[in-house]
């Protein structure tokens, strides 16, 4: 690495000037922030200090303002794959292909209705008569229901139909009388079998020839069954084989002014399947256009497909359908290309844009986390992180439920309701489905009767975001403790200082000893010896957990001083639940975009809203952007890689006056 680091400087950031940026926004594009940002005022924002940020490399770069993300084609986002490919959405299915298949499923739909009709006449034949009298009017009632419902199911999704259990029947005869008399009235489609209790379970019997586009059973609870552990009512669940070249769909997400978490909840919604089925590497911006991949367990191609062009997927393109053998979770990426669009750059000159772009490149920037990993509201995602730490799960709850603070007004006032009432049932019939964590909450206990169970409100949130509060306090020490390393110590590696034992290490990993297989990394402490075989570009810090080393000097002590102010300890990070007990990570303390290269563009008045860049749907679609020739106000434009998690908010903020939270 080039010995750049000499001329560094690191000083506390100047007195931040206000930009005019109106949008807002959630989430960096690269990393985990997905919660809205709603807030009213930019007084209730957690600002830089209150997170830890607070130094520069280059305290003396000429700072200009700028509008950040005026369309969401200024700030586009592409994924970069492990093995370095940049994502693009190539083929999407074609909508008159996708309306034939929705006119085949209609008919067919339609064929088994009349299907059911013919079947009402058997009900009053002799089988049916028997059957009623070996089990029961009410229980016959209920697999008729059984039967007809069934008809109308995918063969994926939360609402597939649960077998009806019928009374202890003792006698070995009736039992097999009554096998006999479901193949008969039903026609073989439904299963009955006899339990170890002396119960019989029917169920729905789904055939091998039935339509592949509804996929198999075992795509309704992530790993078969409904829901995790796939149990219901009768024990165990009868799957049919799933017989793609993979257990996981692959799919390409482009998507333009929607939320990843948004896009996720519509597609499981639509699909009829629990969030828990799909999986992603990394949430991306709202306001953007982003490109990203996810995956789905054990749900066909042709129904994810199917639901192209529907309300609920707006501004949403899927494609790129593949099968494979492993899905994708948070972290399964290598990093991150943009293309920004900077508009109405003031107080700059043309050389300066150069200057603070080209030190940029060469120094590189503190890698802090940004603003967004914190959330919107003024206390910060960090909070719940901090209660649930300490085992508060009612604080937890109530911080989440509580927090209005520049909500929109729906919002506010379900939450306001809350505090209120503090009824569950009441606020949930207010409360904005786009609440994710709030509506789990609240759905939770309403189904217990609000009996206290705090623990288990908090974990019906989906589990990423669930992670997202704690991993927000673990950012907070992180931001606090690089901010002192590089003021303390500054850019040099000095003995004690921390670096990663592997020679190629991503910039950051979700958890140490990863449960789903990904590589444990070691971090190891520096002898002086070797201390000019390495930069500050090596260095890394930890996020506090109980699976990692501290650094071999004062820093190591500041984290247990600033950790003590809540109560917690960094070398004491285990906890009753394999959950809330975190390994830790690292991350290095400085990071340097990779192919960073701008264009200083002009443009006249009358310009001023004008798409300076094409996105990738507009390539797909053949359109081309045409750039201005000439005007008064300046653009520009920007390309860079960033490794994942590290966050574009603090590349730009080396060279802006000011920042917005919301970019």
């Amino acid at each position: 690495m080039s010995e750049v680091q000499d001329s560094l400087s690191f000083a506390p950031p100047s007195k931040r000037l206000k930009t005019d940026v109106t949008s807002q926004q959630s989430g960096n594009g690269d990393g985990e922030e997905f919660l809205p940002a709603m807030q009213e005022s930019p007084k209730k924002r957690l600002s830089e200090g209150d997170c830890g940020i607070e130094v520069y490399v280059n305290d003396n770069l000429p700072r200009f303002e700028c509008l950040l993300k005026e369309l969401t084609s200024d700030f586009q986002v592409f994924e970069i794959n492990q093995a370095g490919e940049i994502l693009k959405l190539r083929n999407v299915p074609k909508q008159e292909d996708l309306q034939r298949d929705r006119e085949e499923a209609k008919a067919q739909k339609v064929e088994k209705q009349s299907l059911i009709e013919e079947q009402k006449f058997d009900y009053e034949g002799e089988a049916a008569k028997t059957l009623a009298l070996l089990v029961g009017d009410n229980t016959f009632s209920k697999i008729k229901e059984l039967f007809q419902y069934s008809s109308d199911w995918h063969g994926e999704g939360a609402n597939a139909p649960l077998p009806v259990i019928t009374e202890v029947i003792s006698d070995r005869e009736k039992r097999t009388s009554i096998h006999k008399a479901i193949r008969e009235v039903f026609l073989g489609s439904l299963n009955s079998e006899a339990r170890d209790d002396k119960k019989m379970r029917i169920s729905y019997k789904q055939k091998q020839q039935n339509d592949r586009n509804r996929g198999s059973r075992g795509g309704r609870g992530g790993r078969g069954g409904r829901g995790r552990g796939g149990r219901d009512q009768g024990g165990g669940d009868r799957r049919e084989a799933w017989t793609e070249p993979g257990d996981y769909t692959i799919f390409t997400v482009y998507k333009d002014g929607r939320d990843t978490m948004d896009v996720a909840n519509n597609i499981s919604k639509l699909l009829r399947i629990p969030p828990k089925v799909l999986g992603f590497a990394g949430t991306k911006d709202k306001r953007g256009c982003t490109v990203q991949l996810f995956s789905a367990y054990r749900t066909h191609i042709n129904r994810i497909a199917g639901i192209c062009g529907s309300n609920a997927m707006k501004s949403v393109s899927l494609g790129d359908f593949h099968y494979a053998s492993k899905g994708l979770s948070l972290g399964d990426l290598k990093g991150n290309k943009f293309v920004m669009v900077l508009r109405n750059v003031q107080h700059s000159t043309d050389e300066h844009i150069h200057q603070a772009f080209q030190l940029i490149k060469e120094k590189g920037f503190v890698n802090y986390y940004g603003l967004q990993r914190f959330g919107s509201s003024a206390t910060g995602t960090q909070q719940v992180g901090i209660h649930i730490l300490r085992g508060e799960f009612e604080a937890a709850c109530n911080a989440i439920l509580e927090e209005h603070s520049g909500a929109w007004r729906e919002t506010k006032e379900a939450k306001l309701l809350w505090i209120e009432t503090r009824n569950a049932s009441k606020t949930l019939d207010i409360m904005p489905g786009k609440c994710v964590a709030e509506v789990a909450m609240l759905k939770h206990m309403v189904k217990t009767d609000q009996k206290g169970d705090w623990a288990g409100a908090f974990n019906s949130i989906p589990r990423n975001l669930r992670l997202i509060y704690m991993h927000a306090y673990q950012s907070l020490v992180w931001n606090n403790a690089t901010t002192q390393r590089l003021r303390r110590h500054g850019i040099h590696p000095i003995v004690g200082d921390l670096v990663l034992e592997e020679a190629e290490v991503p910039n950051d990993t979700t958890e140490i000893n990863d449960k789903d297989g990904k590589a444990v990394l070691r971090a190891r402490h520096l002898r002086s010896e070797e201390l000019s075989n390495y930069t500050i570009y090596d260095v890394v810090l930890p996020l506090p957990g109980c699976d990692v080393s501290y650094p071999n000097h004062d820093i190591k002590e500041y984290y247990a001083e600033f950790m003590k102010k809540e109560q917690l300890d960094p070398f004491n990070m285990v906890r009753n639940t394999k959950e809330t007990t975190l390994m830790g990570s690292y991350r290095k303390i400085m990071s340097r975009a990779i192919d960073l290269e701008w264009q200083i563009l002009k443009y006249g008045d009358e310009q001023k809203d004008a798409q300076l860049v094409a996105t990738n749907l507009d390539e797909l679609e053949g359109k081309t952007i045409s750039l201005p020739a000439a005007g008064p106000n300046t653009a520009v434009r920007l390309e860079f890689q960033l490794e994942s998690a590290a966050y574009a908010t603090m590349l730009l903020r080396e060279a802006l006056s000011s920042v917005p939270h919301s970019i």
